[in-house]
């Protein structure tokens, strides 16, 4: 898939999400691959066949990927960030694809549990460590903008074509 979302729509969109994924793409190497790692457990403890576990695990298959990149260090942080944000605008798209089926607000809470328990998780119940802020998977509007963007770029693209 393309990515036709740039830096500017993410940080118009949740400038949150923005500052997150430069953390994880400049910052700590291992940042995301934990993150991830904590993403697949609260997948885990989500309700069997709900919206929120088929988010979470997808998130966690893609973020651990990219996780283990930079980790390793395969990359320039340029080339992470796009990654990043490719796996970000991804979720977008899923998310606005379950919340038109099951209604976003249902779904965001049930979502900002989990991710308050990654978050709380990471920081050792402390104050914000740069990184670990993860509203952005559960602003629901802010995911349903920026998939909406984005479908709307997709199509200008396939009519220019």
């Amino acid at each position: 898939m393309k990515r036709y979302l740039t830096e500017a729509d993410f940080r118009e969109a949740s400038s949150e999400g923005l500052e997150m994924a430069k953390a994880w793409a400049e910052g700590d190497e291992f940042q995301a691959y934990a993150i991830a790692t904590l993403i697949r457990a609260e997948a885990c403890r989500a309700e069997a066949d709900t919206d929120e576990r088929i988010l979470l695990r997808d998130l966690y298959h893609r973020l651990e990927g990219i996780g283990r990149c930079i980790a390793m260090r395969l990359y320039t942080s340029e080339k992470n960030l796009d990654m990043i944000l490719d796996m970000m605008e991804r979720y977008a798209l899923a998310f606005q694809y379950r919340a038109l089926m099951h209604g976003s607000e249902e779904i965001a809470e049930k979502l900002a549990g989990h991710f308050k328990s990654v978050r709380y998780t990471m920081t050792d119940g402390g104050e914000h460590n740069f990184g670990t802020e993860l509203g952005f998977f559960s602003d629901a509007e802010a995911l349903v903008k920026l998939a909406t963007l984005s479908y709307q770029r997709r199509d200008e693209d396939e009519d220019e074509e």
